[in-house]
């Protein structure tokens, strides 16, 4: 096969990967734009800061500040039940949960968390098939696609990543005493790594409850005219407590998990915009080199044909 046709075969197979690309990079950018409303809908429990030396870092949101405090005076403590650190920062005595991606194609997002996730040797979980060959048989994202409006999409995907986070809490990560979650977060259109540290409470860990009188009572019934004191104990408040404890590792997680899907979406979208691009390039330099190939068959032929009739003209 002449040159000018392996050019422009192979021409041909790089316009098929950049239309590939180009396509894979518009579903990412909906997709951005559909989880992001979503992070909306959620709402925030942590927030960017810079810290001392320049670095973006995460910190909880105020309200989740007063869940600290609360924990604190409830179970005697001083160090924070939450807390945000760098991935590299070692932690011990806890079940971590890496959150990576069912698909490829996002340039470095699987890679920093596998790499985390093969130097330690903590109990784990691993959200996402791209997190294969590591020592947990990695679990798969849940089925996310819905139809409707926008907004019921938006409120579809939020109840089906909802129960799987609290499936996922229900069956294995309720009997741990702490959680460590390493995931990616879209920042300043940075993907970075962050971990996050929640520590559970315990009912013998509680702190002694001094106190007079609490001030609750109720009635039987609307005829009764006698009030019932209700003097809550250690364990009714340890319940109450553990249920809002509950409900806010649930909301973590899935806040983790939609944070992560952001982040991975904005990669793939980068990655396959790179590869477009580098497509571009390729095929130019290929066009390139096929017009000088057929300009330099063009002059063998011209050169030939000249030779022929300068031959017939010196033997006539």
């Amino acid at each position: 096969m002449p040159k000018t046709q392996l050019l422009k075969s192979e021409i041909q197979e790089i316009q098929k990967l950049k239309d590939i690309a180009e396509i894979m990079s518009a579903i990412a950018a909906g997709n951005l734009m559909q989880y992001k409303s979503v992070r909306n809908h959620i709402g925030a429990l942590y927030e960017s800061i810079t810290d001392t030396d320049g670095n973006i870092a995460l910190r909880p949101k105020e309200h989740l500040l007063v869940m600290d405090e609360l924990s604190k005076n409830l179970f005697s403590r001083t160090d924070n039940m939450i807390s945000f650190s760098n991935p590299s920062e070692v932690v011990n005595d806890c079940f971590t949960m890496y959150i990576g991606s069912d698909m490829g194609f996002c340039g470095k997002f699987n890679k920093g968390v596998k790499e985390l996730a093969k130097k330690r040797r903590e109990n784990m979980i691993l959200i996402g098939k791209q997190l294969s060959g590591l020592r947990a048989k990695p679990i798969s994202f849940p089925d996310v696609n819905v139809k409707g409006s926008p907004q019921e999409k938006v409120h579809k995907i939020i109840n089906i990543l909802y129960d799987f986070s609290k499936e996922i809490y229900a069956n294995i990560i309720s009997s741990h005493s702490s959680l460590n979650l390493v995931f990616n977060v879209l920042q300043d259109q940075t993907v970075i790594l962050h971990q996050c540290l929640v520590k559970k409470q315990k009912l013998e860990d509680m702190a002694t409850l001094q106190h007079e009188f609490f001030d609750l009572y109720s009635k039987a019934s609307n005829d009764d005219k006698e009030y019932v004191i209700l003097d809550p104990g250690s364990e009714a408040i340890y319940n109450a407590f553990s249920d809002i404890q509950d409900q806010f590792f649930i909301q973590l997680i899935t806040v983790a998990l939609v944070d992560s899907i952001i982040a991975e979406n904005h990669a793939r979208s980068s990655s396959m915009e790179s590869t477009k691009d580098e497509a571009q390039q390729i095929m130019n330099q290929l066009n390139k080199q096929m017009a000088k190939e057929r300009q330099a068959r063009i002059t063998g032929e011209l050169i030939e044909l000249i030779t022929s009739f300068t031959s017939l003209n010196q033997s006539v």
